[in-house]
């Protein structure tokens, strides 16, 4: 299976600095980008994450994770209460429109680790006001799912 890729923005107390502005096409554009790599293989999901820095290629950290897939035990999405910093760094951007939420894309691991990345944000008002400009982020999770459903099965 080939890798699967999922790009988010990262927390802002995270990244000083982070500045994220709506590109031409709606979609968020940011300095600095959180990625996660899955690898799907029949044994392990092996996972790649790291910082970028968009306009240098820089890397700022970055970790690798191997799970065995019964030890996965799910991979979800949710929303949760976007912080006051990104908040602001929202509002400074000229992005408001009722973003008060943060999507999340998440693996969870029997020892209470998650992996998550910022996938997107918006709110009551505004659902998905603000995606982040990667296109394969939607269908990562449905792609993972079923992997991880098929090698509990066996």
């Amino acid at each position: 299976m080939p890798p699967q890729i999922v790009v988010g923005i990262p927390r802002v107390a995270d990244v000083p600095g982070l500045r994220v502005r709506p590109g031409a096409d709606g979609q968020l554009r940011a300095n600095h980008y959180t990625v996660m790599f899955l690898f799907l293989t029949d044994q392990l999901v092996s996972t790649y994450e790291c910082l970028l820095q968009f306009g240098t290629g820089n890397i700022m950290y970055d970790q690798t994770h191997e799970h065995h897939y019964r030890d996965v035990v799910g991979v979800s999405s949710f929303s949760k209460p976007l912080s006051r910093e990104s908040s602001k760094e929202f509002a400074d951007a000229g992005i408001d429109g009722g973003i008060s939420l943060v999507h999340v894309f998440s693996l969870s691991i029997t020892n209470g680790a998650e992996r998550m990345v910022n996938t997107g944000f918006g709110g009551p008002e505004a659902r998905d006001a603000g995606k982040v400009a990667w296109h394969g982020n939607e269908r990562v999770q449905s792609v993972v799912q079923r992997m991880i459903r098929s090698r509990h099965s066996k």
